[in-house]
């Protein structure tokens, strides 16, 4: 028998069975939706993990679009979705946000958010399963824009 190849976008599937027949749904959902509450991290944990995984398990991309560069109104955004608030690093060009989340209680997510006095806001997530980049990226940018 064959199966379906799993879907790196998470998704609830339904199926209905009634007197007609047999109907299947499947609704996807944002990654934001599987961080769970009580997930945060102390800084000295989350500055290792940081370092660590880099290559296939970081991804940099720009926030376009951000509809506020004030570094408390990102927080104010994101913790309401389970992004823990780690540390704050403020420069004189920039200040640079860490968050961490825990994705389906296993899925620990890494997030840098960075703000420049001028210039294009990014971000940058790490998360050890790979496949899960471009959704840690879609949750960043849906979220804040």
């Amino acid at each position: 028998a064959a199966t379906a190849e799993p879907s790196a976008q998470p998704a609830i599937q339904i199926a209905v069975k009634n007197n007609v027949g047999v109907f299947y749904f499947a609704m996807q959902f944002p990654l934001h939706l599987g961080f769970g509450a009580g997930a945060g991290m102390a800084e000295s944990e989350f500055g290792p993990l940081w370092v660590s995984w880099t290559g296939d398990k970081e991804h940099r991309f720009n926030l376009t679009g951000l509809r506020n560069t004030n570094p408390e109104a990102v927080r104010a955004v994101l913790s309401p979705y389970n992004y823990h608030p780690v540390a704050r690093r403020a420069a004189a060009a920039s200040t640079s946000l860490y968050f961490t989340a825990l994705a389906f209680q296993r899925e620990r997510v890494l997030c840098e958010v960075v703000l420049p006095a001028a210039g294009q806001p990014y971000a940058c997530c790490k998360i050890q399963n790979p496949v899960l980049l471009p959704l840690a990226e879609k949750s960043l940018c849906s979220l804040l824009s």
